[in-house]
């Protein structure tokens, strides 16, 4: 009993740590509307249930690349707070793995979104 109260509580961790995530992150709420928008435009759109994997993937995804970022700006803050050249080229090269992402999902988004707004003109 007391395997299945641990892993009950893990999960508790895990969401304390994902509502943290919006609540103290601007970025997070950006990539919200964005998913928000991404989910109700399929919705609006009837995509095909293979194109939903792929929308719902391209937003776990860019989620994932920017906590990851979050986590190491607040780790590389926490080790050295004053500036540093390293610390600054650890947080640009997770800033560019979510950028990379959200291009990603931008294409996902593009390839196919744009096809079927054309279709209705």
């Amino acid at each position: 009993m007391d395997k299945i109260k641990y892993q009950l509580r893990t999960f508790v961790f895990a969401f304390r740590g994902i509502v943290a995530f919006f609540r103290l992150e601007s970025k997070a709420v950006i990539h919200l509307v964005a998913a928000i928008l991404a989910i109700a435009m399929s919705w609006i759109l009837e995509i095909s249930a293979m194109e939903w994997l792929l929308v719902i993937l391209a937003i776990i995804l860019v989620f994932t690349a920017e906590l990851f970022n979050t986590i190491a700006e607040e780790m590389a803050d926490l080790i050295q707070p004053e500036k540093d050249k390293k610390v600054a080229y650890i947080k640009d090269m997770g800033a560019g793995a979510v950028l990379l992402t959200a291009i990603g999902a931008l294409i996902v988004g593009l390839v196919i979104f744009l096809p079927k707004i054309v279709d209705l003109f």
